[in-house]
């Protein structure tokens, strides 16, 4: 795939901590070396693991109707004019360009909206989810995700989702 998602990792005391503001796993993610590592939450626990050198975290999303979806690491250690090339290489295709992609952290539980429909993984990790219209989200993301009136009125429709190009 093409380069589609951003992360932040940190070095603290000599040892590496992914803290993803998109995947939001609730705490640091440890980045060791050929080691797995795990955040256990019924709503937002991750798995990590190593293959092929690449370090991929499996988490449960939206936009995958809450199945587990790996995003590796493709390159570690970006300048900020590096991380903005690439970050301007998602334009042409990334799974989050098609529509909004909303992922929050309430209490013990994953709010999510995505592809249409509006989602939650409780605090014992089931999703349910539902399609709704847009005006529905539009309420859910002002008076539910705290996002201002005028920035949902802006948002456009969602597209539909193309795969990625080949």
């Amino acid at each position: 795939l093409p380069p589609n998602h951003g992360s932040v990792v940190v070095t603290l005391e000599g040892e590496r901590w992914v803290v993803d503001a998109s995947i939001l796993h609730g705490e640091p993610l440890a980045m060791r070396d050929a080691l797995p590592s795990a955040i256990d939450h019924p709503a937002w626990g991750v798995a990590a693991h190593w293959t092929d050198g690449q370090f991929r975290i499996r988490w449960r999303n939206f936009l995958t109707g809450g199945e587990p979806l790996d995003c590796g690491f493709n390159h570690l250690g970006a300048s900020a004019e590096e991380f903005a090339r690439r970050h301007e290489m998602t334009r042409d295709w990334s799974p989050f360009n098609f529509g909004v992609c909303l992922n929050l952290l309430r209490g013990e539980r994953r709010l999510g909206a995505a592809m249409g429909k509006l989602a939650s993984i409780d605090e014992r990790g089931a999703l349910s989810e539902r399609p709704v219209d847009l005006a529905e989200r539009r309420r859910f993301l002002v008076e539910e995700a705290g996002m201002s009136e005028e920035l949902v009125a802006r948002l456009p429709d969602d597209l539909p989702f193309q795969p990625p190009p080949r």
